[in-house]
């Protein structure tokens, strides 16, 4: 259904919030694909598995103080895809810049199952902080 793949991107989103990471990574499938663009300062791009999100994650926590993640839409698809607009912010450890970019998350959940990310957001407003 749907909306319950809607409320399931919720539940990641929220567990995120909470800095509840393990749970992020347990609402997914094992052999998920997380893509992000390779020009995030913590990104190699293409990260696929739960070891390889827990990398991601780790990555990102050491680049940034901080951050949030807010999706303020969320739309199913067909095909059981979810899509979500929002806005990220965070500091950057580096530089101690703040920023403010916004996002488009896409996201598959098949069977109940998240199988895909694959998120695009505004890298220039994000490298200009760790600059």
């Amino acid at each position: 259904m749907p909306s319950d793949n809607v409320q399931q991107i919720e539940a990641i989103y929220a567990a995120f919030a909470r800095g509840d990471v393990a749970a992020v990574i347990d609402a997914v499938d094992a052999d998920v694909e997380w893509v992000t663009p390779p020009t995030l300062p913590w990104s190699r791009a293409i990260y696929r598995g739960r070891a390889e999100l827990g990398e991601y994650f780790r990555s990102f926590a050491s680049a940034l103080e901080d951050p949030e993640v807010h999706a303020h839409e969320l739309h199913a698809l067909p095909g059981g895809r979810i899509i979500a607009l929002g806005v990220e912010r965070g500091r950057a450890r580096s530089t101690g810049t703040t920023f403010e970019a916004r996002f488009v998350h896409l996201w598959n959940v098949h069977e109940g199952g998240v199988s895909a990310m694959q998120g695009l957001i505004d890298t220039a407003a994000i490298q200009s902080a760790f600059a």
